[in-house]
Order: structure tokens, then C-alpha cells, then sequence
């Protein structure tokens, strides 16, 4: 069961979001989340298309998915409303 709601969290993302305004989502990947073990009630793992897919569903544009450095563990996704 999903406790994150990808799609739903970033549709109400942008409805509050300005015209053109810019949303960043940060995070550690499924790959690196599920070696961690991390308690599935509180964290939900996502790979990085899967939060792509749900900016982009939310009307989203511009879609960037990038790792701040070479050898950060976690990506960044940037979009325009």
C-alpha cells in the first residue's frame, strides 16, 4: 500500500502553484531507499520515473531529473507549472 499519493500530492502542488512558478522534489531513489530498510509506514519508495511520471501527469512542463553532484545518492526533480 502506498502511504505517498504521488500524483495526487503533485496535482495539489500545482494548483497552488503560480504560472511558472517552479517545483523541485528531492529524493533518495527506490534502489538506495529499499537497501536502507527503512519502515515502509513512514517512508514510501519511488524510482526516479515513477515521480516523473506523476509531475508530469499533474500538468507539469520542463521536466528535469538530475543528481546535484556525480556522486549524490539522491536525484532532484525540477518542473514548471
Amino acid at each position: 500500500m502506498s502511504v505517498f499519493p504521488p500524483k495526487a500530492d503533485m496535482c495539489g502542488a500545482a494548483r497552488v502553484l503560480k504560472p511558472r512558478g517552479r517545483i523541485a522534489v528531492g529524493f533518495l531513489p527506490k534502489e538506495r531507499m529499499d537497501r536502507m530498510g527503512m519502515p515502509e509506514d513512514i517512508f514510501t519508495t519511488r524510482a526516479p520515473l515513477e515521480v516523473v511520471g506523476a509531475i508530469t501527469k499533474a500538468g507539469f512542463k520542463d521536466v528535469l531529473i538530475a543528481r546535484p553532484e556525480s556522486h549524490a545518492p539522491w536525484n532532484v526533480v525540477v518542473a514548471t507549472r
